[in-house]
Order: structure tokens, then sequence, then C-alpha cells
């Protein structure tokens, strides 16, 4: 009679077990999702107002922030936008003092390419 229980148990902890794997998944595509749908309505205020460049950073700075907020991470949700904000506020700034985009820009671009490349690699 007890090993009928013990199998019973068994059981419902391997069917536990898979609705626990099958949640996990469902909350990773909702993160999606959410980084998805800031990102589109993102570039549907930058196709009303036609301000491509530097637009698409701050929109995709808020994707992100959105997907690490959903994950929890307040601090490197907040820092991530911020980085990415200073990017059309860095180029107003050097179009105010007469500096040219094209140099400034790829530096400021590939360095941030390096970065994101440093931080997975350290993962």
């Amino acid at each position: 009679m007890s090993e009928i229980t013990t199998r019973e148990q068994s059981r419902y902890e391997e069917r536990e077990a898979r609705r626990q794997m099958r949640r996990a998944r469902r909350a990773d595509r909702l993160g999606g999702s959410i980084a998805g749908g800031v990102f589109l309505i993102g570039l549907g205020m930058l196709a009303l107002t036609g301000w491509w460049w530097p637009g698409i950073m701050l929109v995709i700075g808020l994707a992100g922030a959105a997907e690490l907020a959903r994950q929890g991470h307040t601090d490197a949700a907040l820092s991530t936008f911020a980085l990415f904000a200073a990017i059309p506020l860095g180029i107003a700034m050097l179009s105010a003092i007469h500096i040219p985009w094209l140099p400034v820009g790829a530096f400021v671009l590939i360095s941030l390419g390096l970065l994101a490349l440093g931080r997975a690699s350290s993962r």
C-alpha cells in the first residue's frame, strides 16, 4: 500500500516539475514580447516624428531596459537606459560645438560594441 502511495507521490512531483518548466518557458516568451512591444512602439514613434538617428539608439535602450526591469534588475535597467539616452545628448552636444559627428560617432559605436562583447564574454 505504501508503494502505491510513494509511486503516486513520485508521479505528482514529476508533473509538478513539468508544470514549473512550462511556466518558466512562458515567462521567457513574455519577456521577449515585452521588449518587442516596447521596440515596436518606439519604432512607431520614430516613424511619426522622423527622428530616426539617433532616436533608434533611445528605442534600443528602452527595449533593453524594459527587459532588464522585467527580470528584476532595476539598477541594470536604469544604467542601460542612461547609456543609450546619453548617445542622442552627446550627438546634440557635438553638433552644438561643431565637432564632426562621423569620426566621433563611429568611435562611440565601436566602443559600445566592444563593451557589449566584453560583458557577454565575462558571463
